[in-house]
């Protein structure tokens, strides 16, 4: 999201207004704000590789420790606090870190923001009937912030969470369906002799007054002739007074202890004052940050468009993908909106159930008896149950091998939602039938709950495990729609992978599903052309999926037997993943060279002949050096890089054959800089064509120390101009008097055609 100036850097763009929404003038300057800088945290990329790691191999990497994170990920402490004197500066009040040092929040003004945030602000009248204020213009920090900040929330309250609106069964039943007890969900999704979530802690994630569902909890258990119930409140914010959220946190407790077989450790409701992007960040930071429960309950969503204009969504992924680092798994409704839960026409899904590092519940139609032995007969999609492929949120590696695209695939798993056939829960002083994947969400969260039972608490993230399970262990929603995704047999994003036959499945979860197969191919190259053949096999199955990636940074290949051309000469390393029936990969990795047909170019990497027919102005300029490795092979050519008025270069006389009708020339490049300066260009290359004479016939290209690279690039630049002509290709590089700037090439190939 992020863009820069000479002095600041964006961090969200202005706030999105829908059909409805009418601007009514500009925002008081005294407007009170609340807001929250989210801090990025440090080595992302590391996070993400044990992420990586975790999700291949969930039973070989234990979940991270809280202290860990701290120690090697959460923003420091000095991060945290330059951030904080910022906001000083700017006027805000009660400026505050979070212990995970992920947010800092503060109160202050319009005009406080406005200066701090270079912005203006409208007072809003949104399509809902609320008053609310919009951030005008893209929101900016100082550039001197913008290696620690990653968004800045609180800036417009227009667009904004809600809770998954649960929905009540109507008078009429149709089909003969009908709802059902809380503690039916057990019997009905098959936990069997699975243990109870006893022992067990959940969270849920809540907004405002909890008490009325503590009490309607304590008279469910008591008309269940249950177990009372540990609760504890835990208020981000300060929590709040709102109890209009009381049905929704009925459904979630009174369903997750029905779920978990009557008995959970205790529930902590964890409560932010309003569903406004800032407060619901800050409670995930607070779940995240004191690592209680292992599985989140959150039946809450909103337009997973509005939370990444905003920078909500970055800000989220961030926060839970520390709780999964942590071995926590969030259990999150798709929503009630059907497959456009933004309600523009689209296919768009509910955030933030389309998050990578979350369980995406989407809702289902139930056909089951009822009583003690209630048992399962069908299901199908029900039709305002939310699912479909996100528009940005990237695929996480464990749905690889089912779902299609490239974007998160959201719904995960499936329950019962329809209000018809949903649950009759205690409410006051009598019972009512609600559903909604509110209901959803719970179901699965009791369900999981009764896997850490069995499995242990630490057993780490849901995502990995469920989607390694063999389709055996899930009742397969074949049928139904959600107004824009369509169920089938298999993964689809309107039901996931169906939902979870626990007896089955709890055998499954965490083990081996039969003999992993054995990936194996074999190649032949054609100048720059390659032909793979794929040899995988599998000894108790089939091979169902292939993934090859060919080792330059072009898509991913999924043919048995692909062919593929390289732009240029070298080395690559190219892999085969295969998959099985029973979900089970193996990967074969092994270096394919290639290099142009004979002609043009010779002694293309600089590999033979001590670097001839290239002629160096200096003999040290061919390098095998540790210093600047070749892209392929042993040796590359590095000029400058000594940070004195200096000037280098390395040429080769060839001819591109007449009769050819284009002709292309490749080369890779690493440009390794001292220089400090983004905007002038101190040292530079460039890319000429002479004649034998040493008359220059054409630039192709130059390059500075602007160019800088943290590793190899790719460059083409077309020859057809000079074919049937014998001339000099040179690359001449040349530094000034101070910082050094190398000009590192390898690899240059001349096509042509």
């Amino acid at each position: 999201m992020a863009s820069t100036s000479a002095s600041t850097i964006t961090v969200a763009r202005t706030a999105t207004l829908h059909h409805g929404d009418a601007v009514t003038g500009a925002l008081a300057a005294s407007q009170p704000m609340h807001i929250s800088v989210a801090l990025k945290i440090r080595d992302r990329d590391g996070l993400d590789a044990f992420l990586k790691s975790a999700a291949k191999n969930p039973l070989g990497t234990k979940p991270m420790s809280h202290d860990a994170f701290m120690a090697n990920h959460a923003p420091t402490q000095v991060q945290a606090q330059t951030v904080a004197n910022y906001l000083t500066s700017m006027g805000f009040k009660n400026v505050k870190v979070s212990s995970t040092r992920m947010l800092v929040s503060a109160d202050g003004t319009a005009a406080n923001a406005g200066k701090a945030f270079l912005t203006s602000f409208s007072q809003v009248k949104t399509r809902d009937g609320r008053i609310a204020y919009a951030n005008n213009s893209e929101v900016k920090v100082p550039a001197l912030l913008g290696d620690k900040v990653l968004a800045v929330l609180g800036m417009q309250t227009v667009n904004q969470a809600h809770i998954i609106q649960p929905r009540r069964a109507g008078s009429v039943h149709t089909n003969d369906l009908v709802g059902h007890d809380p503690t039916e969900y057990a019997s009905i999704y098959s936990a069997g002799d699975v243990p109870t979530a006893a022992g067990v802690t959940v969270g849920i994630f809540t907004n405002g007054d909890v008490s009325p569902s503590i009490t309607d909890l304590g008279t469910f258990t008591t008309n269940h002739s249950l177990s009372p119930v540990t609760t504890s409140v835990v208020k981000t914010n300060g929590g709040g007074t709102d109890t209009s959220g009381q049905i929704e946190w009925d459904i979630d407790s009174q369903d997750i202890v029905g779920m978990g077989g009557g008995q959970v450790g205790q529930i902590i409701f964890y409560t932010a004052p309003t569903l406004s992007f800032d407060d619901m960040n800050a409670n995930f930071d607070t779940i995240v940050g004191a690592n209680a429960a292992k599985i989140v309950n959150v039946s809450i969503g909103g337009c997973e468009i509005d939370a990444q204009t905003s920078g909500a969504a970055a800000t989220t992924d961030q926060i839970l993908a520390a709780g999964v680092a942590q071995g926590q798994t969030f259990s999150i409704s798709t929503g009630d909106s059907g497959a456009d839960e933004c309600g523009n026409g689209g296919i768009t899904p509910s955030w933030p159930s389309d998050s990578p590092y979350a369980i995406a519940v989407a809702g289902t139609t139930l056909d089951a008896s009822t009583g003690g032995s209630a048992a399962y007969n069908s299901e199908v999609v029900w039709g305002g149950s939310g699912g479909s492929p996100s528009t940005f949120e990237p695929k996480p590696v464990w749905q690889e091998l089912l779902v299609s695209g490239k974007f998160r695939g959201v719904a995960d798993v499936s329950f019962d939602a329809d209000p018809n056939t949903g649950s009759i829960i205690d409410v006051g002083s009598g019972t009512q039938q609600w559903g909604g994947t509110s209901l959803a969400a719970p179901i699965f969260s009791g369900l999981w709950a009764r896997v850490l039972a069995a499995k242990g608490t630490d057993f780490g993230f849901a995502g990995p495990l469920i989607f390694a399970l063999p389709q055996a262990d899930f009742h397969d929603v074949t049928s139904g729609n959600n107004n824009g995704e369509t169920a089938k047999a298999g993964y689809d994003f309107a039901s996931g992978r169906g939902s979870i036959i626990l007896s089955s499945a709890i055998n499954d979860i965490g083990k081996p599903i039969g003999d992993p197969p054995v990936a194996d191919f074999s190649y032949t190259t054609q100048a720059l052309h390659a032909h793979f053949t794929d040899a995988s096999s599998d000894d108790d199955g089939t091979i169902i999926k292939r993934f090859w990636n060919f080792g330059d940074g072009s898509a991913i290949g999924t043919a048995t037997n692909p062919n593929h051309t390289y732009v240029g000469a070298g080395h690559y390393t190219v892999s085969l993943t295969v998959a099985d029936n029973d979900l089970n990969t193996t990967t074969k990795t092994t270096t394919v060279s290639v290099a142009p047909a004979p002609g043009a170019i010779k002694n293309t990497g600089f590999e033979d002949n001590g670097g001839a027919p290239w002629v160096f102005s200096s003999p040290s300029l061919r390098n095998n050096s540790g210093a600047e490795p070749a892209h392929g092979g042993t040796w590359d050519a590095w000029l400058d890089g000594k940070g004195v008025a200096h000037s280098d270069s390395v040429a080769q006389t060839f001819t591109i054959a007449a009769g050819k009708t284009s002709a292309t020339l490749s080369f890779w490049l690493h440009v390794d800089t001292k220089e400090v300066s983004n905007v002038r260009g101190f040292d530079k290359l460039a890319v000429g064509v002479y004649s034998t004479g040493g008359a220059l016939l054409g630039t192709v290209a130059s390059f500075s120390n602007l160019n800088k690279a943290a590793g190899y690039q790719l460059h083409s630049y077309d020859m057809s101009g000079f074919i049937g002509q014998k001339v000099v290709l040179k690359f001449v590089g040349s530094e000034d008097g101070s910082l050094p700037t190398s000009f590192v090439i390898d690899d240059v190939t001349i096509s042509a055609q």
